[in-house]
């Protein structure tokens, strides 16, 4: 989280390309780790708002072939609304893009030109994402992909239980997430060892 907080604070030029990549990333972050080409996807008519939340609803990326487009609903946390509001999404149509990521101009209909339009838009932001890890002095290599492997550690330090954390990302099946943690839980035993005889 102190990393986290590191490049949230950074202050960066409101017009900048670094700036909009940095937002990118904490919305993620707090969105249980969306993934990269869902969050390019996101559309206006995907944040729900009623009178004592705002919600984000989407049909997730098949990250295999032959399984079946999962649905996330996901309360959206002041952190993430503050980001949300610095796109003005309250005023964009339904079928208006929350960020500007994905080149309009294309036919992004058509799935081989999204994913050439992605892939080019994720490398883009995986070269930013290392200029801002190192504006915020962090030494490890940050990518989009990395805004999920931090919640999940974050979410497992912070005492969240596997079965929600598994829910929150969208495994199919809790030996998913205990892989996926399996690193951080090295990782959190180093520490509490050190600490213990300390």
């Amino acid at each position: 989280l102190k990393q986290i907080k590191a490049i949230e604070k950074l202050d960066l030029d409101g017009s900048s390309r670094l700036w909009h990549t940095r937002n990118y990333f904490i919305f993620s972050f707090y969105n249980a780790g969306i993934r990269v080409g869902d969050l390019m996807k996101l559309k206006r008519e995907n944040i729900y708002i009623s009178d004592e939340e705002i919600r984000l609803r989407y049909l997730m990326n098949k990250t295999r072939k032959n399984t079946k487009p999962k649905r996330k609903n996901i309360k959206q946390l002041p952190q993430a609304i503050e980001i949300l509001e610095r796109y003005k999404f309250r005023d964009k149509e339904p079928e208006e893009y929350l960020f500007p990521i994905l080149d309009t101009s294309k036919n992004l209909k058509d799935p081989s030109v999204f994913d050439r339009d992605k892939q080019s838009k994720t490398a883009m932001m995986n070269r930013d994402l290392d200029d801002i890890a190192g504006l915020a002095d962090i030494e490890e290599n940050v990518t989009t992909h990395i805004a999920r492997h931090s919640f999940a550690n974050f979410a497992r330090k912070k005492g969240m239980s596997l079965y929600s954390i598994s829910k929150a990302l969208a495994h199919s099946n809790l030996k998913t997430t205990e892989q996926y943690l399996k690193s951080f839980d090295e990782e959190m035993l180093d520490t509490e060892m050190e600490e213990l005889f300390n």
